[in-house]
């Protein structure tokens, strides 16, 4: 009987060492699964102002509460992490990476298109 508790309490300690390998890793998974490509930005600015809308720093991954779906006026975009500078999650978009230029809607409001840069090519989301 002292020896069927021994192996019950060994068995007991292997399934809860592997439970915890297991969930750890997992958790590692999901750390990691926040830093890889592709991000969305945000922007946090004045769409009337041309010089707003190419500021690297008002595109951050913040939400702005916006409905960014089809438009022609600044509201976000996504890219690689490559293309970020800071760290999470106050990350903005690097301006070495991706320089934006701003393209005026005709009602001088401004959405952005990427002008230059060694960054990947970002895929904008506009709003009305």
């Amino acid at each position: 009987m002292k020896n069927l508790k021994n192996y019950f309490m060994a068995f007991a300690a292997i399934i809860i060492a592997i439970s915890s390998v297991t969930l750890m890793s997992f958790k590692e998974n999901l750390e990691v699964s926040r830093f890889i490509s592709p991000i969305t930005l945000y922007f946090h600015g004045d769409t009337s102002d041309p010089n707003s809308v190419t500021n690297p720093a008002n595109w951050r991954e913040q939400p702005n509460g916006e409905e960014c779906d089809t438009g022609t006026i600044a509201c976000s975009m996504t890219v690689e992490d490559t293309d970020l500078t800071g760290t999470f999650p106050t990350r903005t978009l690097n301006g070495s990476q991706i320089e934006l230029t701003a393209e005026n809607n005709g009602s001088n409001q401004y959405a952005p298109e990427k002008l230059s840069g060694p960054g990947s090519e970002p895929t904008i989301h506009n709003k009305n």
